[in-house]
């Protein structure tokens, strides 16, 4: 399970097995915070489906599984979760302006001013979806970015991106004449 889901409904994987009478059911126990609840209950134990859980809302929720063998024993349910996830599904907001929102600029050399929220990496890039560049890889989130226009006068156009931890990503993109 990775560490962020971006959507509230996502799959939770699961693996055991019982040597001596095999499986007869695995539950899933979820705690969002308040203590372990179960999530649903599957007898489908001869080659493990996950689980599809949806989430009432963003936060941090944390899973277990507790399996009942053929026997009818049941297995305790662990003292620490089997797997953790945080579901964010909000990008982050905001905007950025290239040297203060100005409307021209006689030279290539600008300055990106960002006002972001809840980002924690950012890239720019001179040409719409080409991120490819060495100067267009994601570096930490920043109130402020040196920037180098493209050569020519002219209008030009800054692409930017800004990402969350879970992988959130919001576009933006500022003009501003070359002269």
């Amino acid at each position: 399970l990775d560490p962020y889901q971006t959507a509230l409904t996502f799959d939770v994987p699961w693996t055991g097995s019982d040597a001596t009478s095999g499986l007869q059911q695995v539950e899933l126990f979820v705690d969002a915070g308040s203590g372990w609840v179960s999530a649903g209950v599957t007898t489908d134990v001869a080659s493990p489906v996950p689980f599809s859980y949806t989430a009432p809302g963003e936060g941090t929720y944390a899973f277990a599984t507790v399996a009942t063998d053929l026997a009818g024993l049941v297995e305790d349910l662990p003292g620490s979760p089997d797997v953790t996830t945080t579901v964010d599904t909000t990008g982050p907001a905001g905007d950025f302006t290239i040297n203060g929102d100005a409307a021209s600029t006689g030279t290539p050399d600008v300055t990106l001013d960002v006002m972001v929220t809840g980002a924690e990496f950012l890239r720019f890039t001179n040409v719409a979806n080409q991120w490819d560049s060495p100067e267009s890889a994601w570096q930490p989130h920043a109130a402020s970015v040196a920037w180098v226009l493209s050569a020519g006068d002219g209008l030009k156009t800054v692409y930017g991106e800004f990402r969350d931890a879970a992988g959130n990503v919001l576009d933006r993109e500022d003009v501003i004449t070359l002269d």
